[in-house]
């Protein structure tokens, strides 16, 4: 997944992120990041920029994951009280696909990987 910092929108200097191109990336999960780079008064570090758009980015990621039907919404009562959502996976396939990976280069034979 392309990412603001390689796509040279956003590059770090001296410690803080400033931004190149205020552009979405055209990734629903990362749309704002740049122009909020941008439109920031005073530079700041990655790690307080992390914690500014961790929800939005969160969010985006979990919503783009629904959209494509890897996950799906479960929204339920605990004891009738207290409301609990859930996003459990609803197809196991992309996951076994990821876990197939590393397990068929632990599974081969030194001399077959070379």
């Amino acid at each position: 997944m392309p990412e603001p910092a390689p796509a040279g929108r956003i590059r770090p200097e001296d410690g803080r992120i400033l931004a190149n191109d205020p552009a979405p990336p055209g990734i629903p999960a990362l749309d704002a990041t740049p122009a909020a780079i941008a439109a920031a008064k005073q530079p700041e570090d990655a790690q307080a920029w992390i914690l500014r758009l961790k929800k939005e980015a969160v969010e985006g990621a979990r919503q783009g994951l629904l959209h494509k039907g890897v996950i799906r919404e479960e929204r339920t009562r605990r004891w009738g009280i207290s409301p609990v959502n859930r996003s459990p996976e609803a197809d196991g396939t992309a996951e076994q696909g990821v876990r197939a990976k590393p397990a068929a280069v632990t599974a081969t034979p030194w001399s077959r990987r070379v």
